[in-house]
């Protein structure tokens, strides 16, 4: 199992309530369309009230009434089966017909140069109680 992260900031000019709507019912069905095939988990988060770990002499708040900002307004979490399927996904986005769609679409919405994708490496800790 492979897992990357896709940070995306919005379009300057482009509300939070119209990034999601864009987001939701055109570019994540343009995702799952070319990819979910390949995919076995996809999820969108979308930030909302942030705090630095410095906010406050206690450390970071979550309930403060400041917002410190994040240069993210959403991370998407993506699942592939292994590394065959992430060959394959990146020969399906090399393709220029898929390129062309989804940064057309990209370009509605997000602010492309300043979005990021990441591989990542997953550690758990166990929680809960006894």
């Amino acid at each position: 199992m492979l897992k990357f992260l896709v940070m995306m900031k919005r379009k300057q000019g482009t509300s939070p309530e119209a990034y999601r709507e864009h987001y939701e019912n055109s570019h994540a069905k343009l995702a799952v369309q070319f990819f979910g095939h390949l995919w076995t988990d996809y999820q969108r988060h979308y930030i909302g009230v942030s705090s630095a770990f410095t906010d406050g002499d206690e450390g970071n708040n979550l309930a403060t009434s400041v917002d410190a900002g994040c240069p993210y307004d959403s991370v998407a979490t993506i699942v592939v089966r292994d590394q065959a399927a992430m060959d394959e996904m990146n020969r399906i986005l090399a393709l220029p017909e898929t390129r062309r769609i989804l940064a057309e679409d990209e370009q509605r919405f997000v602010d492309r140069p300043n979005c990021r994708m990441m591989m990542v490496d997953v550690t758990h800790s166990p929680v809960g109680g006894p």
